[in-house]
């Protein structure tokens, strides 16, 4: 997962904004507010789709090292352990 062509980190890239406008705009998860937040959402749900493949598996469709519906999966768990964290951190 470390060396990864352009194209899976544009792909990644993708999952993690259109995760992030989900969780954003759609079901108002908005552990920071502003444009801040949402560029962390995208960090947040980028690095997400990132683990996803090594957590939740190798299955179903891919391109080189990304397979879509883990990385879809570990966008969506990961920008919303952060919300609980911040939640839980009060902030």
């Amino acid at each position: 997962m470390i060396g990864m062509c352009f194209v899976c980190f544009l792909i990644l890239l993708i999952i993690g904004i259109v995760v992030t406008f989900i969780m954003f705009y759609l079901f108002k998860v908005r552990p920071v507010v502003g444009f801040r937040g949402f560029l962390t959402g995208i960090f947040v749900a980028w690095l997400g789709g990132w683990l996803g493949s090594p957590v939740f598996g190798h299955w179903w469709l891919h391109y080189g090292i990304v397979y879509y519906v883990p990385a879809i999966l570990g966008a969506f768990v990961l920008y919303l352990f952060w919300a609980c964290c911040k939640e839980a951190k009060g902030g």
